[in-house]
């Protein structure tokens, strides 16, 4: 009997530990730190961590799966996943590069807001364009953050023409804010954190019906759809109907027929009246 009770209560205290950690992860904020490789994810976890709970070299590849990991700030909780290398799909030669890629598309899936690290003396690649682009298809708040800032010449006009030059290359995804760190040096590493926290909690953010209508009924009034088919596009109101991500319904006459450029134009309007910088937000047209 002495030794099933044993397993019981190994199996008991198994399932209560699991669920401590469960009911922690749903109140943490959740980041996941993805890149390619040897762009410093590890260096910035351990710093985040002060303690080396990865193994840190120059040699790409080193870490191969991901871990959780706790930490606070600002009394917040923060849940980091920190992820494997970005393999190129050319490269993946045997199942555990494969299997690191795969792992790092999971964590971007469990993330609430993802860091996407690139060596400032590499710069930006298409890979990484691609892989922002997927982190957006996710629903996921996103910052691009140029790791190794402190090894690279630089004058008063080159983080500008960077941060130009990424909202270029990323298009739609221009609302995604850029910063400049060097884990090594410890460069603007709580900038970092406050940039999260600002991202994390606008794409909770809610706005109320009243102010949304407040604030486009005039712009509607000034600035029409342009008319289609013959058809003139009327939009009535407009609301928040989801967060985490946000989701807008605007109510419209002929939903099917607004155009691309007024919907874009809709989507500014609504960035410079309530932020939302690095957060994916949804515009839905409706039927009235």
């Amino acid at each position: 009997i002495a030794p099933a009770l044993r397993a019981l209560q190994t199996l008991l205290t198994e399932k209560l530990a699991a669920k401590i950690v469960r009911d922690k992860s749903e109140h943490a904020l959740k980041m996941a730190v993805i890149g390619k490789e040897n762009v410093g994810k590890s260096s910035l976890v351990n710093t985040l961590l002060q303690q080396q709970r990865q193994i840190v070299t120059d040699i790409p590849g080193t870490t191969r799966d991901s871990i959780d990991s706790y930490f606070k700030y600002q009394k917040k909780e923060f849940l980091i996943i920190d992820t494997a290398g970005l393999k190129k799909r050319a490269r993946i030669k045997e199942n555990i590069l494969f299997y690191s890629n795969l792992r790092t598309y999971r964590s971007i899936r469990r993330a609430d807001v993802v860091l996407y690290m690139i060596d400032a003396q590499e710069g930006l690649t298409r890979q990484d364009v691609q892989m922002m682009m997927q982190v957006a298809k996710e629903r996921k708040g996103l910052i691009c953050v140029f790791n190794k800032w402190d090894t690279i010449e630089k004058d008063h006009k080159t983080m500008e023409k960077i941060k130009r030059d990424v909202r270029e290359r990323l298009g739609e995804l221009r609302y995604v804010p850029v910063i400049f760190t060097s884990v090594v040096n410890k460069q603007r590493i709580y900038k970092l954190l406050d940039l999260f926290i600002d991202v994390f909690e606008s794409r909770k953010k809610r706005i109320a019906t009243s102010d949304l209508n407040g604030f486009f009924t005039p712009i509607f009034k000034s600035t029409t759809p342009p008319a289609v088919q013959g058809k003139e596009m009327k939009i009535n109101y407009v609301a928040q109907v989801k967060s985490e991500p946000p989701i807008f319904a605007f109510y419209c006459n002929f939903p099917d027929l607004i155009a691309d450029n007024y919907k874009r134009f809709i989507e500014n309007k609504l960035r410079e009246q309530y932020g939302f910088a690095g957060v994916p937000v949804t515009l839905s047209f409706r039927k009235k």
